[in-house]
């Protein structure tokens, strides 16, 4: 059978639904067995023992009534069904965002996006039918053949133990098939996968793909992607058409033995007439829910390849340890307004700082001791791979140190409730992502009550004004995804402004200024400038003007921390950063 432990436990969002579902399948063989019933015990009454129509009429009532029965009860079967896959759907999309969270920036960055998106989007709704349609079938194929399969038996032994058999047989030959549609069903949702992956990527890269001249040949390879989908789209229905024909041949061939041995035992005069006719048409009802099982192979094929597609999201190590520890002690909180952070902002300490990024053979830090005094600004120096970025993730928890510990206010910080944390920490990046549709939009992220006012403030506070002048609708002008209308030194004024408008007192920055031109950086300079005032700061510098502002420097080198020192102290001690500012270092 096509089913994955996990995939089952996922009906446990809606019980009853799923119960419903599976006693409407139930209800619906029952009313046809009580349909065929009935029209054997007429045609008995009719044409063997000659009795009035009126004795018949009784029988044809309850047929008819039967009949109607199973519109009904498969119509609230269908609703019952509908409910269960908008419950287990809907919570299993909850699940996978709550585990992508907790997975966090660290891990989606090893991944393809557009092999994710089609995880959480079409590998979702490819459960639809999964659950709705293939495992309440596949309990009503166990149930009602049993209990129909022990009637046989005790109204004819002989014919109840060859329908038995068959009705045996025919799942005890899946095994094979199984392993057949389960590896056409990965390849399958592996060919779907790697072609949206390609598509998101080329969709977003377009812009190089131009002017690399290279659109031919990601065409080529989306064309490739594209006919592999095709082939194990065509290799599984296959697979899954030869077993649905297997399948009707085996039900007929036990329909045939049965009727056989019904025919044998009225001829003998083991049964009579009556007996042979509810055995001849009571044995496709025994075969009948297998039958209809094997119709939702299909459904079961593409929702065991996308179970399997979430279960390695659901499954996947999380590179945090959650703890429900304590809040962040009051001194590093948001105060009044919560556009002002803490006086002096809270202290930071690595200790003995030890990282290695999962599937890296090379330590990214290596015994980092390093402790930034409450208020000040760390420039972090170093070439590209020296674990600047590194360094600044550990203190945002994607990742937890694999050796040491880091500390806030003495406090750490893998005993701080995550989301308490996280909001203490302010962002400026070089490759800023606005969310939301509008400027309102992404600055209520960091403040959802903020008023009007509070909002232009934080823009004057940003020099962000003028771009929110040059907009039809100001800040609620739609801008795009990401934030598209805007230029890159807009993005990072209004990233500017949500940090004033969050409070966080502790606050990153990825070489802030580095998307703007000359004209406007001197007055970005200045709002960074504010934005650093009672804030502790940590500052990923790409070049050594924008170290020489901070307080002191941090020298990094393939993972380990060289010297620590004011700009002018290490300039002239004759370490690493003067041999990077004697060689004019601009860093990656």
């Amino acid at each position: 059978m096509l089913v994955i432990p996990r995939a089952v436990t996922y009906v446990a969002a809606a019980p009853l639904a799923f119960a419903g579902t599976v006693l409407a399948g139930v209800a619906v063989v029952a009313a046809r067995v009580t349909l065929l019933g009935s029209l054997a015990l007429a045609i008995d009454r009719a044409l063997i023992q000659a009795r009035p129509f009126a004795e018949v009429t009784p029988l044809l009532v309850v047929a008819s009534a039967a009949g109607l029965a199973e519109l009904g009860i498969r119509v609230l079967g269908a609703l019952a069904a509908a409910r269960l896959s908008t419950r287990v759907l809907g919570q299993v999309r909850a699940r996978l965002v709550a585990a992508l969270v907790e997975l966090g920036p660290g891990w989606l960055r090893g991944q393809r996006a557009g092999r994710v998106q089609a995880t959480v989007g079409d590998g979702v709704e490819a459960l639809q039918g999964y659950v709705s349609a293939y495992l309440p079938q596949l309990a009503v194929a166990t149930i009602a053949p049993t209990v129909l399969v022990l009637l046989g038996i005790v109204i004819d032994p002989p014919a109840g133990l060859a329908a038995g058999i068959a009705a045996v047989l025919l799942p005890l030959s899946k095994p094979l098939w199984t392993r057949l549609v389960g590896d056409r069903s990965r390849a399958h949702w592996e060919a779907y996968a790697t072609l949206s992956a390609r598509m998101q990527e080329a969709l977003a890269g377009m812009p190089t793909l131009r002017l690399l001249d290279a659109t031919g040949d990601r065409r080529a390879e989306i064309a490739r992607d594209t006919e592999r989908l095709k082939r194990e789209n065509r290799s599984g229905l296959a697979i899954s058409l030869i077993a649905y024909c297997l399948a009707t041949v085996a039900v007929g061939l036990g329909t045939v033995v049965v009727t056989v041995l019904a025919g044998l035992g009225l001829v003998s005069g083991r049964i009579g007439p009556l007996t042979a006719l509810v055995l001849v048409l009571g044995v496709a009802e025994v075969f009948r829910p297998l039958l209809e099982l094997e119709s939702f192979w299909s459904a079961g094929f593409r929702g065991r390849a996308a179970a399997e597609a979430i279960d390695e999201i659901l499954g996947a190590p999380r590179p945090l340890v959650m703890s429900a520890g304590s809040e962040v002690s009051a001194g590093s909180g948001v105060v009044s307004g919560g556009c002002s952070a803490s006086l002096g902002g809270p202290a930071v300490r690595f200790e003995r700082v030890s990282f290695t990024h999962p599937g890296s053979a090379a330590a990214a830090l290596v015994g980092i001791d390093l402790d930034i005094a409450p208020g000040e600004t760390l420039a972090l120096v170093g070439r590209s791979g020296a674990g600047k970025s590194t360094l600044v993730h550990l203190l945002q928890r994607w990742y937890d140190p694999d050796q040491g510990r880091v500390l806030v206010n003495g406090q750490d910080i893998a005993t701080i409730e995550l989301t308490d944390h996280r909001h203490r920490i302010a962002v400026v990046s070089q490759d800023v992502h606005l969310l939301g549709s509008t400027i309102r939009d992404h600055l209520l992220l960091a403040r959802p009550d903020a008023e009007d006012a509070m909002l232009l403030d934080v823009l004057h506070r940003a020099r962000a004004l003028d771009v929110v002048a040059g907009l039809p609708d100001g800040i609620d002008t739609p801008l795009g995804e990401r934030g598209a209308r805007l230029s890159g030194g807009e993005r990072q004024r209004i990233a500017i402004a949500t940090a004033f408008l969050s409070g966080a007192p502790l606050l990153v920055l990825d070489e802030a200024t580095s998307a703007l031109d000359g004209r406007t950086e001197a007055a970005v300079m200045g709002a960074v400038a504010d934005l650093r005032q009672g804030r502790t700061t940590l500052l990923i510098a790409h070049r050594l003007s924008t170290a020489a502002g901070a307080d002191r420097i941090a020298v990094l080198e393939a993972g380990r921390l060289l010297e620590v020192g004011t700009p002018t102290a290490l300039a002239r001690s004759g370490g690493r950063l003067a041999d990077l500012v004697a060689a004019q270092v601009v860093f990656a």
